[in-house]
């Protein structure tokens, strides 16, 4: 007999059986008749042939407490954008609340993601496309890092559809408008032309330029070497000659050689 009831009182159900020749036997605690045993050793057995038997209940912990956990620790030790990660986190903590992660259905991430697109910003202007993937895109990452945890084994992000944007740039310095900016850097502002004029020059982003050192400045073959990228990669940027010649007459009056950080 596969499952029995054991001892004189007979308070419990118990199974024992074998399987590709190996012995399993517990008890079933929770059933009170032999139907309900029996059904309880089925789904053991199916279990033990999908090769789940005796791992943890699979998506119990709750998605809130794994973010501050887990997830914001990992963000802070392998991210440059950890802070972003960790403000977008508690929006995702507070609108799921104390829901485990099992709870959380496409059918639930779909409602966040129509939420969160026709609510209100703290500057009080309807919240962008673009905002909403991003919070989207970090609660499937936050998904992704609990099952490689085997916190939990399945990712519902993965069937709800991120808005479809468009990233096309219509608006660019016309030849006619550079002399007009020029000369609005002047007086107090002046410090800020030799760096529009690289941008310019270069298309280079602001925090690129911020990072960049004497170290990573080659004149000797015109182009700057890019590090702390948006991308994580580094990468060669030529100088045109306005740009050289900015760098060249900065590079005079800096002789002394500089660490970069």
């Amino acid at each position: 007999m596969a499952v029995y009831k054991r001892g004189k009182k007979g308070t419990h159900w118990h199974y024992y059986f074998r399987v590709r020749g190996v012995r399993y036997r517990g008890v079933i605690s929770e059933a009170r008749t032999k139907q309900q045993a029996e059904q309880a050793e089925s789904k053991i057995k199916q279990e033990i042939f999908e090769g789940r038997f005796g791992q943890l209940d699979l998506g119990s912990e709750k998605l809130a407490d794994f973010i501050e956990k887990v997830f914001v620790p990992w963000s802070k030790a392998n991210k440059r954008s950890w802070k972003h990660d960790e403000f977008r986190a508690r929006t995702i903590r507070e609108y799921f609340g104390g829901k485990t992660f099992r709870e959380i259905s496409p059918l639930l991430v779909e409602k966040f993601k129509r939420d969160r697109r026709e609510s209100i910003t703290a500057r009080q202007t309807v919240r962008s496309l673009a905002s909403v993937n991003l919070e989207l895109h970090l609660l499937s990452k936050i998904f992704n890092l609990a099952i490689d945890y085997k916190v939990t084994d399945t990712n519902p992000c993965t069937k709800v559809k991120k808005y479809t944007l468009d990233n096309k740039r219509y608006r660019y310095l016309m030849p006619e408008e550079e002399p007009a900016l020029m000369a609005a850097l002047e007086g107090p502002r002046a410090h800020l032309k030799p760096m529009v004029k690289i941008a310019l020059g270069t298309g280079i982003r602001l925090s690129e330029q911020l990072h960049l050192c004497w170290e990573r400045v080659d004149l000797s073959r015109g182009v700057l070497i890019l590090t702390k990228t948006k991308t994580g990669k580094d990468r060669e940027v030529p100088m045109n000659p306005e740009v050289f010649e900015i760098l060249s007459a900065l590079r005079t009056h800096q002789p002394d050689e500089d660490t970069c950080s």
